[in-house]
């Protein structure tokens, strides 16, 4: 069984004017051989750091009236997706497709991190360095593509949301807010593969 990860981006509504961001994910379990799927839902744990059973996440420190509805909710739409990729997915063909997104999900990055960064040298860096999923979107049922408009990791932030010219702004946090350009974040990045100078992960910023 090879397993992959897909992710889901999602504003709940429990009710007007009462809504919650979620974020959570599928473990999928592909049989190649046989050409069927099985999945389960995850949710993060602060404590253990890593993916963890849905009904073990953080999500149970809810009131139990939101977390049942999520519960069920998500439950549902995973659900669906399994019997939708279940009755879809039919050959090998079919099969090595849908493996090649998971593999390689499509990435839709905000102009001014090209600007910056230049297609190629961002691609590579973000598929390289951050955590990229597939993205589940679970109206349609449907993988859609990563929105990429920038990323916090050990202590470097790159934003296009805080300038207003068309480039990024490039801030290193480790000590104080100083400002840097593309080639010194990739010597300092790699510096601090080498030699972390915080535990946080580097991460995205993915936007739907």
């Amino acid at each position: 069984m090879e397993k992959y990860i897909i992710s889901i981006n999602d504003v709940f509504e429990f009710k007007k004017d009462d809504v919650m961001w979620i974020e959570l994910y599928i473990r999928l379990a592909i049989d190649t051989k046989n050409i069927s799927f099985q999945g389960e839902l995850l949710g993060w744990s602060n404590d253990k750091q890593k993916y963890i059973e849905f009904d073990k996440s953080e999500y149970t420190q809810l009131p139990k009236e939101q977390y049942d509805k999520i519960d069920s909710f998500y439950k549902t739409k995973l659900a669906q997706y399994l019997e939708h990729i279940n009755n879809t997915i039919k050959t090998q063909e079919e099969l090595t497709k849908f493996i090649s997104l998971l593999k390689y999900p499509n990435i839709k990055y905000h102009h001014k991190l090209i600007n910056s960064f230049g297609y190629e040298r961002l691609d590579k860096f973000v598929r390289g360095y951050l955590k990229i999923y597939p993205i589940l979107d679970v109206k349609t049922l449907k993988i859609v593509p990563n929105e990429v408009n920038g990323w916090y990791g050990d202590d470097i932030e790159v934003s296009s949301d805080l300038t207003d010219n068309d480039f990024v702004l490039i801030e290193d946090l480790y000590d104080g807010y100083e400002e840097i350009d593309v080639e010194e974040f990739f010597k300092r990045v790699k510096e601090r593969e080498e030699k972390p100078v915080c535990c946080q992960t580097i991460d995205i910023d993915i936007m739907l």
